[in-house]
């Protein structure tokens, strides 16, 4: 009876065809919810039947990690296991001629293990989702924004900046010689200087500003409506000042690292956030032909001699 259960449960009586890993997984949630539920009925604790039926929510969450199934389906799958165990309950009661009231209680244990599975399973979809939807407009090891999330900011600072008359400037920076680090130290250390980079960066810059990763060794600050104290040109102090001291890393951070910047400004008030980036772009290679460590604020016609 158990086999053929399960067989109902998954959808193969539909003559529907999955993936042989999602019917696996299905075959997996079945079971476990059957004995998780099983042991409630049989007496066991609430905490019991959780621990029990734990794998369950492990596998929905492998499911929506990687987008094997759909939440739609989950959830169809998730109703089919309900009515087809309702069915062997009442099977059941009828052989050992049990009494309603137990049959009730059955039923209704069934129905609360459903709730709940489904609330967990939603749990494990939701969390999947907004890690996409973070991944999607944030740079996955130091959590900065990307490049997408970075132009969307920028426009709507050029938008504000329209009605303001107050320029949006924006410092490209790119690490000097970081290519040497990864070959000389490993990926993982290049990483880690990263991740350090970025903490120094936060540290010199306003609240107002906007800080973001736009890939390998490139980073870019926003600055909106630049006081007279803190303009653009003191945030490139800052940095190249902050970005002086030597970074500790490795395991004991026994690894000293001395990391130098060039960067670039642009500033703007009728540009598009793609023109304002490849402005300060430009500037920021100027600043590496100069020598590097330095920033360069950039004009019309400017180039990089080799």
């Amino acid at each position: 009876m158990l086999t053929e259960t399960f067989a109902r449960t998954i959808g193969l009586e539909t003559g529907q065809k999955a993936d042989a890993v999602v019917q696996q997984s299905f075959e997996r949630i079945s079971i476990s919810s059957t004995m998780a539920v099983a042991r409630w009925i049989a007496g066991e604790s609430i905490e019991v039947a959780v621990e029990a039926g734990r794998e369950t929510w492990e596998i929905f969450a492998e499911l929506a990690v990687h987008h094997a199934a759909s939440l739609d389906e989950v959830t169809r799958r998730c109703f089919a296991w309900r009515n087809v165990m309702a069915e062997v309950l009442n099977e059941s009661a009828t052989q050992l001629d049990s009494s309603p009231e137990a049959l009730s209680q059955a039923l209704s244990i069934l129905q609360l293990s459903l709730e709940f599975s489904i609330v967990r399973m939603c749990e494990s979809f939701e969390t999947e989702r907004k890690r996409l939807s973070f991944l999607a407009t944030h740079d996955p090891l130091t959590g900065l924004p990307n490049r997408t999330l970075i132009l969307d900011r920028v426009e709507q600072m050029l938008a504000r900046s329209a009605r303001s008359k107050q320029p949006v400037t924006a410092l490209f920076i790119d690490l000097d010689n970081f290519k040497n680090i990864n070959d000389t130290l490993g990926h993982a250390t290049g990483d880690e200087l990263l991740e350090a980079v970025t903490a120094r960066l936060r540290g010199v810059i306003r609240d107002a500003d906007a800080l973001g990763r736009l890939g390998g060794d490139e980073f870019v600050v926003i600055s909106e409506e630049p006081s007279r104290s803190v303009g653009p040109e003191l945030i490139a102090e800052r940095v190249l000042d902050a970005l002086e001291h030597p970074f500790n890393l490795g395991a004991g951070k026994q690894i000293g690292v001395t990391m130098t910047a060039s960067i670039g400004l642009a500033a703007g008030d009728h540009l598009s956030a793609e023109e304002l980036l490849r402005h300060a772009d430009i500037a920021m290679y100027r600043a590496k032909c100069d020598g590097k460590s330095r920033y360069v604020v950039f004009e019309t016609g400017m180039q990089c001699s080799t």
